[in-house]
């Protein structure tokens, strides 16, 4: 609850109100208004952890990436034929 009496306070500063000790901002008595701005920023609480969430993936799939590659013996060099759509052997091309 601390986050969310922060974040009203900050609320209340933009606004130019100032903050009572018994309420947490004159303008925003109104029940309602609470209560949508506790909604407001319960909503990006949760869309800055799930971006967090989403980063924190991407970044294991990055490192499981770079754990899996491994030399490849013998193999051709230069870029992935089967990606690329071009496999070359021995100075001859083909498209599959």
């Amino acid at each position: 609850m601390d986050e969310l009496e922060n974040w009203l306070h900050s609320l209340c500063k933009y606004y130019n109100t100032k903050v009572l000790s018994n309420s947490l901002c004159p303008r925003l008595t109104n029940s309602l208004i609470l209560s949508k701005l506790i909604l407001v920023y319960q909503l990006f609480i949760f869309t800055g952890a799930l971006i967090m969430d989403k980063q924190k993936v991407n970044n294991n799939i990055v490192e499981e990436e770079n754990l899996s590659k491994e030399k490849e013996i013998g193999g051709i060099k230069g870029l992935e034929p089967t990606r690329y759509g071009d496999w070359q052997h021995k100075g001859k091309v083909t498209d599959f």
